[in-house]
């Protein structure tokens, strides 16, 4: 039976554990068969193809403007997984690079719960462990208001080379949700 990424979520936030616990990226990408992948002479590991991820709010940790960039949670999840270091970049709701080392301008403010961060470095984590070769950027928004987050649906969207817009969402698939279908077109 393959996990599903949900499963794998799970088991995560449940073990508490200081190393990790569950099925590793290799392990997933074998499972669902995601290393065979072949494009004509082409390996399907997202080389060439720029993904966005929108989240809610700033993870300070995920990743840092450290030249060596040895020192964030994105970096040690890559040397625990011996994955080569992403393509990757951060931005604010409006396409603004806020991972830059001359940005001074502000970054979202964090969740005080906590929550957003670990859903954020989930999503950035496991896009670049399924897809080693895409070039990550991961839209930070403001909160975790519907506006704010169509915002950054709509700057990633916009985003030159962008082929993939993955947002999270922690709700059925209803009604609601459907509604906004259009923002991701």
């Amino acid at each position: 039976l393959r996990p599903s990424l949900e499963d794998l979520e799970i088991r995560l936030a449940l073990s508490g554990a200081p190393s990790p616990v569950g099925y590793s990226p290799a392990q997933i990408r074998s499972a669902y068969g995601i290393d065979q992948i072949m494009f004509g002479p082409l390996k399907g590991d997202g080389t060439g193809q720029t993904i966005a991820i929108v989240d809610a709010y700033d993870d300070p940790n995920l990743s840092n403007t450290d030249a060596s960039f040895s020192t964030s949670d994105l970096a040690n999840f890559d040397l625990e997984f011996n994955l080569p270091d992403p393509l990757f970049s951060k931005l604010n709701q409006y396409g603004t690079d806020i991972g830059a080392p001359s940005y001074t301008g502000p970054i979202p403010a964090t969740d005080s719960t906590g929550t957003w961060e670990g859903k954020e470095a989930l999503d950035v984590e496991w896009v670049h462990a399924i897809a080693l070769g895409a070039n990550i950027i991961l839209i930070e928004c403001n909160s975790d208001s519907a506006e704010d987050l169509l915002t950054g649906v709509t700057t990633a969207k916009n985003l030159l080379g962008v082929s993939v817009v993955s947002i999270g969402q922690s709700s059925d698939e209803g009604p609601s949700l459907q509604m906004v279908d259009d923002a991701f077109t």
